[in-house]
C-alpha cells in the first residue's frame, strides 16, 4: 500500500464511478504484535522485534476501503531462535505477516554475533501463510527453512518453499520467469510430501501438479528440479528396470528416440531414490536420448541427475558438455568437458 496525500489527486468528475472508492483517512494506525515462537521469551522478542521493524523490508498491508477516519492495520512478527548447525551463531528467524486479515508474509533472517543482532537477508513475499519448520533437506548437516502450507478455496492446494541458510530459494522454479518479481516461486500441487532419499537428502513428491500429473523433485546442483511422473511401486525390482533399459537401447539403434526416451525414463524412475551406478546409467541414457531428439534442456536435466547418482560416470560429463554446447552455454560446456577429461 502506498500512502499519498490527496492534494496530488484532482477531484473526480460528477457521476464518475470509481472502481475503488475514495476514502479519506485522518490517520493510519498499525498495531504490531511481536510474539516469541520458539527459543526465546517475550522480552527478548520485543528487543529483536524492534530491530526487525527498523531494518527489514516488511510486507504489503491491507486496509479497509470502507471506513473514513482511521485505517487500522495489523502486523505480526513471530520470532524463532534456532541453531541451524552446530558451532554456528544462533539464528534468529522472523516470520512477518499480517494475518488474519490476509495471507502474505516473508522471512527475515539474522544471527546473534555475540550480543549483536545482525540481519543478513530477507525472503521474497509469500502469497500463502503457515508456520516454518526446520529440516536438513540436502544432507549437508545444516538445517534449512521449510515453509509448507495448505489453502482451501475452490479445492485443496498445498504450497512448499525451502530456503537454505544463505537465503537461496531451493524450490524456485524457472516457470515463474519474471512474472512474479519480489515473490517466492513455490511448488504447488494437490498434495506435497518430503521423503528421505539417498545421502541424507530429501525428495519432494507431489500429486496433482500444474500439469495434473504426479512428479518427483530431486536436488540438482542445489536446486529442486522436477522429473517425470514418479511411479509408486512395490519393492524395487532392478531386473524390470534393466529390461526397460535394454528396450531403450534397441529403440535407439532403430532411431526411435522418442520411444527410447520413454523406456529410459521409466527405468530411471523405477530406481526411485537409489543413487548408484545403475541408476546413473539409466539417467545418462535418458539424457543422451533427449539429446538425439534435440531437446537439449531436458538432456541437461537428466545428465545432471546421472552425475548426482554417480559422480564418477565420466561419459555423463562428456554428454553434458555436448548438450550445453548446443544451448550455447559455453562456460558450462567447458567445465563439463574439463571434468570429463
Amino acid at each position: 500500500m502506498y500512502v499519498i496525500s490527496s492534494k496530488f489527486f484532482p477531484p473526480l468528475p460528477p457521476g464518475y464511478d470509481a472502481h475503488w472508492p475514495q476514502v479519506k483517512w485522518d490517520q493510519i494506525r498499525i498495531a504490531v504484535q511481536i510474539r516469541p515462537a520458539k527459543g526465546m521469551n517475550q522480552s527478548q522478542a520485543d528487543a529483536i522485534g524492534r530491530d526487525v521493524l527498523e531494518r527489514a523490508r516488511l510486507i504489503p498491508l491491507d486496509a479497509s476501503y470502507s471506513a473514513e477516519g482511521t485505517a487500522s492495520l495489523q502486523l505480526n512478527i513471530y520470532l524463532y531462535q534456532v541453531y541451524l548447525n552446530s558451532g554456528s551463531p544462533v539464528s534468529i528467524i522472523a516470520w512477518v505477516n499480517h494475518l488474519p486479515d490476509a495471507s502474505a508474509g516473508r522471512f527475515v533472517y539474522a544471527e546473534m554475533r555475540g550480543d549483536r543482532y545482525v540481519m543478513l537477508w530477507d525472503s521474497p513475499l509469500f502469497t500463502d501463510a503457515g508456520n516454518p519448520d526446520f529440516d536438513d533437506v540436502n544432507g549437508d548437516g545444516i538445517f534449512d527453512i521449510v515453509m509448507q502450507t495448505h489453502l482451501s478455496g475452490n479445492g485443496c492446494e498445498e504450497f512448499l518453499s525451502i530456503f537454505d541458510k544463505n537465503g537461496r530459494e531451493l524450490t524456485r522454479q524457472n516457470n515463474c520467469g519474471d512474472s512474479r518479481p519480489g515473490w517466492v516461486c513455490d511448488i504447488e500441487a494437490a498434495d506435497i510430501s518430503l521423503v528421505d532419499a539417498a545421502n541424507g537428502r530429501k525428495e519432494i513428491r507431489i500429486t496433482g501438479g500444474d500439469d495434473g500429473k504426479d512428479h518427483v523433485f530431486k536436488l540438482v546442483n542445489g536446486v529442486y528440479v522436477p522429473f517425470p511422473p514418479f511411479v509408486k511401486l512395490a519393492p524395487l525390482d532392478v531386473r524390470e528396470a534393466e529390461v526397460d533399459n535394454v528396450r531403450g537401447m534397441q529403440l535407439m539403434k532403430k532411431g526411435d528416440y522418442e520411444q527410447a526416451v520413454g523406456a529410459f525414463v521409466h527405468a530411471a524412475c523405477m530406481m526411485g531414490t537409489r543413487n548408484d551406478s545403475t541408476a546413473a546409467l539409466f539417467a545418462n541414457n535418458a539424457g543422451f536420448a533427449y539429446y538425439k531428439m534435440g531437446k537439449y534442456e531436458d538432456s541437461v536435466t537428466w545428465l545432471k541427475a546421472a552425475i548426482e547418482d554417480d559422480p564418477k560416470r565420466a561419459v555423463a560429463y562428456l554428454n553434458l558438455g555436448d548438450a550445453y554446447a548446443k544451448l550455447n552455454h559455453n562456460a558450462e560446456a567447458h567445465q563439463a568437458y574439463a571434468k570429463y577429461l
